[in-house]
């Protein structure tokens, strides 16, 4: 009986020796697997304001630490319908926080990281905003559909504007504006407003950036760039036809509206613009371009002053970042369209002069306006000369970045030899015409030189080389083979191998993700998921508008402003019952400043408009934005929210001794019975 038992308890031993050791296996195992951040410090979130302003501009909201440096961080919140926004960590594991928002709201903010598992939460207030001061005298408005003769009227008694925007007639194949019937807009109400001191900025929306390219469902142009500088010259065609019909001559300026696009299709946009300029001047108008600036801007600046292309006399730039100024924007470069540029700057807001309101956008500039039989613009403080040749830009100089004092224009076309991209005027252009400056000589394919005779051998024709020029200095000819005509860049770099040189590459892994919203802007499989546009039923002056339907009517206007410099920003759904904010998670600066100390600049960005793809890269770098302080009177306040994660780690070593001891008490006294049953045995 007694060995029985002795035998049971040794049995007994031996299974708790053995369970002990798969139960540390298992457990060791589970301690492998148990997320690195739990052991690490608890994350910290900061708050530079809060209750936050919503006056739908993005200010630095705050930062949040205590990540792993590169962790993929999550933002959520019940409001914004789930998870908003994805950003990375930098190198000191902390995320920097943007916001806008149009009315009040509260919001309960979730922040995770992806690796880690780490996460905190706070919640911001919404409060309202003021409305934004008003334009300042001498400004113009654009709105999407004229008003009435005597709305204008009452409008120039009362408001402070001087100029309005209006969208002329487009060819139906390719009319992009959101009202293509425009009912007050005939020859008689512009005769009109012109008698009561109106200037008008005629406005022209039609192809837009090929489909591929495009952030709106529009009419593209085509990716050819032949086809689409044809595309240019007949929508020149077909805008002055809607300005003749409306009683402005020539010697007024027409605006081409090129909406925001994506990367890849800046050559055809160029080469179709290229032909707009053209075809303008052709018929004696003035040329000028609208867009963004990470987009059209960015390439106009770039292109400007190359051999063969025809710049437009005047920009209107889309920013929505609330500055009134034309300057300053760092693209185009103030130097560029000097006295030529038009900044619009406030968007979708809605204004009420004599009681008459409307929802309008806001500008500021000096350019070329459109007035009764004469162009009339804004007060010039000196003429412009970007060539240093003397003659005066854009007229009558005919290379307005090209010097070229002798002004030789030897087709007479109105672009100087010097940058003029056939000279002779022989459908040939000169890089491949075997005599650029003989019109009756051109480059044909079944063209074979003079056989030589026996007694000698013929001596080659000369070719002409074209001029070579090197804008930036880096030793490469502009355009080919320089992969970046206007900033340095000897090694010419470029990583996704699309042309454009890295240091100049709006994209430059090629991903299809802007570099200011890419997560690695030199990975081309990691990129940015969108964080929403904010949608409001409360504030006019804030709501981004959403992609409509298939089918539905475009709105072209309003949807260039700049979006927050380093965040790509998407549409959220529609039947939000409040105004939506945006989070945007900016790569934090250098480590040299106190975390604490909130930045001392604002960045601003677009009031109630599409985001575009920036940019969203620079002349000095297009992925830098303007600058703004913040609003006077706005006081930041600064709110420590600290959450303190649980080490659960710290349990497991505890458990896996507390088993080892057990099963070392077990097999001991299963090794003591065995040797008193062998005592009693002896006995």
């Amino acid at each position: 009986m007694y060995a029985i038992a002795r035998r049971f308890l040794v049995s007994l031993a031996l299974a708790f020796f053995v369970l002990s050791l798969g139960g540390f296996a298992i457990l060791s195992g589970i301690a492998a697997f148990v997320p690195a951040a739990s052991a690490q410090a608890p994350l910290q979130v900061q708050l530079f304001e809060n209750p936050f302003l919503c006056d739908a501009i993005v200010r630095p909201l705050g930062v949040v630490t205590g990540f792993a440096p590169g962790e993929a961080v999550e933002f959520s919140a019940p409001e914004l319908n789930g998870v908003f926004s994805r950003r990375v960590a930098d190198s000191s594991g902390s995320v920097e926080m943007r916001w806008n928002c149009g009315g009040p709201q509260t919001w309960s903010v979730t922040i995770r990281g992806l690796s880690s598992g780490a996460s905190t939460n706070f919640v911001l207030t919404g409060n309202a905003a003021p409305a934004p001061p008003a334009a300042p005298v001498g400004a113009a408005f654009d709105a999407r559909s004229a008003m009435t003769a005597a709305e204008m009227a009452i409008w120039k008694d009362f408001s402070p504007f001087d100029t309005v925007g209006v969208y002329i007639g487009v060819n139906s194949s390719w009319d992009n504006r959101a009202d293509k019937v425009q009912s007050n807009l005939t020859a008689s109400w512009v005769s009109q407003v012109f008698a009561d001191g109106w200037r008008l900025i005629p406005i022209y929306v039609g192809f837009q950036a090929p489909d591929q390219c495009a952030t709106a469902r529009f009419e593209g142009l085509s990716m050819d760039v032949a086809t689409a500088r044809n595309q240019g010259l007949a929508s020149a065609t077909d805008a002055v036809e809607s300005v003749t019909r409306l009683g402005i001559g020539p010697g007024n300026p027409i605006y081409y509206d090129m909406e925001a696009y994506r990367p890849g299709c800046a050559q055809a946009v160029l080469a179709f613009l290229d032909g707009w300029t053209e075809g303008i001047h052709s018929a004696g108008y003035l040329s000028g371009v609208y867009g963004s600036r990470s987009s059209t801007m960015w390439d106009l600046s770039r292109t400007l002053g190359q051999p063969g292309f025809d710049a437009p006399d005047a920009v209107w730039v889309s920013t929505g970042n609330g500055r009134s100024d034309a300057y300053g924007l760092e693209i185009p470069s103030d130097s560029q369209w000097a006295n030529a540029r038009i900044h619009q700057y406030r968007l979708n807001v809605t204004r009420t002069y004599g009681g008459v309101t409307r929802e309008i956008d806001e500008n500021v500039g000096q350019a070329p306006l459109a007035g009764p039989g004469q162009v009339v613009a804004a007060p010039v403080t000196g003429s412009s000369d970007q060539d240093g040749d003397g003659v005066t830009d854009p007229q009558p100089d005919n290379c307005d970045s090209v010097a070229n004092p002798d002004q030789a224009d030897l087709d007479r076309d109105g672009d100087g030899d010097a940058c003029d991209r056939d000279i002779d005027g022989d459908g040939a252009d000169n890089v491949v015409d075997f005599a650029p400056t003989d019109p009756t000589i051109k480059t044909a394919p079944t063209a074979v030189a003079p056989n030589p005779t026996p007694q000698a051998t013929a001596e080659p024709t000369p070719i002409a080389t074209p001029e070579v020029s090197d804008i930036d200095g880096d030793g490469f000819a502009d355009p080919n083979p320089d992969n970046c005509d206007l900033i340095a860049n000897p090694d010419q770099a470029d990583l996704d191998g699309d042309g454009d040189g890295d240091v100049c590459d709006i994209d430059i892994d090629g991903d299809g993700v802007p570099n200011d919203a890419d997560q690695e802007a030199h990975d081309p499989l990691i990129g940015a998921l969108p964080t929403p546009v904010p949608q409001s039923t409360a504030s006019p002056t804030a709501e981004p508008e959403a992609e409509p339907a298939a089918g539905t009517a475009q709105n072209t206007e309003n949807t260039d402003a700049d979006p927050a410099p380093t965040a790509s920003v998407a549409s959220v759904p529609a039947a939000a019952p409040t105004p939506m904010p945006q989070v945007v998670v900016l790569p934090t600066p250098p480590p040299t400043a106190s975390p604490e100390v909130p930045a001392a600049e604002t960045i601003t960005a677009p009031v109630g408009a599409d985001i575009e793809e920036p940019s969203l890269t620079p002349l000095p770098d297009p992925t830098t934005e303007a600058a703004a302080a913040p609003d006077e009177g706005i006081e930041l306040v600064n709110e420590n929210v600290t959450i303190t994660l649980t080490d659960e780690a710290s349990v497991l070593p505890f458990t896996i001794a507390g088993l080892s001891l057990f099963s070392l008490f077990c097999v001991g006294m299963g090794v003591r019975s065995l040797r008193r049953g062998r005592g009693f045995a002896g006995l």
